[in-house]
């Protein structure tokens, strides 16, 4: 089998493109009337030790008393586990 490629023709619509042209704007740093701009007053920052309960802090407390309710839950299981497998040790 021979290999026949179609080669593609374009056509020549006989218009030229020209070629688009940038418009470059050079300003030197005297001709620029920029606003002086002062810096922001920041916030005063807050003592590192200072108690403030924020929505984060009661996200923790509830997160911890959920921890502290399921791990009494957890010995109060073992413990009734144990109290159990003493008296059957005791029948026997």
């Amino acid at each position: 089998m021979a290999n026949t490629k179609i080669k593609s023709v374009k056509k020549n619509t006989g218009k030229a493109k020209v070629p688009f042209k940038r418009s470059v704007l050079i300003k030197s740093l005297d001709d620029i009337d920029a606003p002086m701009k002062s810096f922001k007053v920041s916030r005063d920052t807050l003592p590192f030790f200072d108690m403030h309960i924020t929505r984060q802090t009661v996200y923790w407390l509830i997160l911890m008393a959920f921890i502290m309710i399921m791990q009494l839950s957890i010995l109060i299981a073992q413990l009734n586990i144990l109290k159990a497998t003493d008296s059957l040790t005791t029948l026997l």
